[in-house]
């Protein structure tokens, strides 16, 4: 049996060529600051390791999404296991702000949530007119939390110490002070209850955005009973179509820069998560950069 390549989606070398390939596949295996479910830092390599078995056909884009993008290459990990988060957030900027000056589309897989400020940053100083698009369950706008301020739950805050263009999707849990700082900074918050009960404003998602955005996902985003392998899990939340509407609208109006996924722990022999994690990186590449 013939050996599967071993990188993002399992392609050959004329998908997955460096110079040639428009997207590029980043590994940030990071847990430092995790404060509850342990195993984050294996997620890249779940991800990377489900994508293999994803078709490439696309139903709902009706296109090979890979071939007709030009190719996907993968990275090698970041070798920030042993890092503090505010070393990890310098590394990930200087290294994400590199492959953007490379024209390179970048899709960054953690790991904790802490480690999406970098890449964030790299995309909101790099490009004008940006908005941080932010999926996640929690608000991740302390100031501090457990001595850092670049703890997971600390995440977004320092995003926003560089870019106030935020708008948030299917948060259920945060803190009063929280939700002081979001009235303060006129942060848009698209609530997962709003979701829930058919009451979400698409429309008011989309006119929030500004013409360029950057996404961050944490996969806790999404019910917790559709997709356990978090670190953080909350009842309730997003299921897959909740998500993708959204993702498949921001995609059609704005230009999409920029990605990375976060918080996923893989549970063993509980593949199916895996694979949502990886179709959701797929998907997300395709609605991107193939206008629909």
């Amino acid at each position: 049996m013939e050996k599967v390549p071993d990188n993002f989606l399992g392609i050959e070398p004329e998908l997955s060529n460096f110079e040639k390939s428009r997207v590029v596949v980043a590994s940030a295996p990071y847990e430092k600051t995790v404060t509850y479910g342990k195993g984050t830092s294996k997620g890249p390599r779940a991800i990377i390791e489900a994508s293999k078995q994803l078709e490439f056909w696309d139903e709902e884009l009706k296109a090979n999404i890979v071939e007709k993008i030009g190719g996907v290459a993968t990275l090698k990990p970041y070798d920030i296991k042993n890092k503090k988060p505010e070393e990890v957030a310098q590394i990930l900027e200087r290294e994400t702000k590199k492959l953007i000056e490379r024209k390179k589309f970048v899709v960054t897989l953690g790991g904790e949530h802490s480690m999406c400020i970098g890449p964030a940053r790299a995309y909101s100083k790099s490009f004008q007119n940006i908005s941080i698009l932010y999926f996640d369950a929690h608000g991740d706008l302390r100031n501090e939390y457990m001595g850092s301020e670049y703890n997971h739950a600390c995440a977004l805050r320092r995003i926003a110490d560089v870019n106030g263009n935020i708008v948030h999707i299917g948060c259920r849990s945060l803190e009063e002070e929280q939700m002081g700082f979001i009235e303060k900074n006129k942060l848009k918050f698209f609530w997962a209850h709003e979701f829930k009960r058919g009451l979400v404003n698409y429309e008011g998602i989309i006119n929030s955005l500004k013409e360029n955005v950057y996404i961050s996902f944490d996969i806790d985003v999404l019910d917790s009973g559709l997709h356990p392998s978090t670190s953080n899990p909350e009842p309730g939340g997003l299921d897959w179509y909740d998500m993708i509407t959204v993702l498949r609208n921001v995609g059609k109006e704005k230009n999409i820069v920029g990605f990375d996924i976060c918080e996923h722990s893989p549970i063993k022999n509980f593949y199916a998560y895996d694979f949502t994690a990886a179709k959701l990186a797929y998907k997300t590449i395709g609605y991107a950069l193939l206008k629909t």
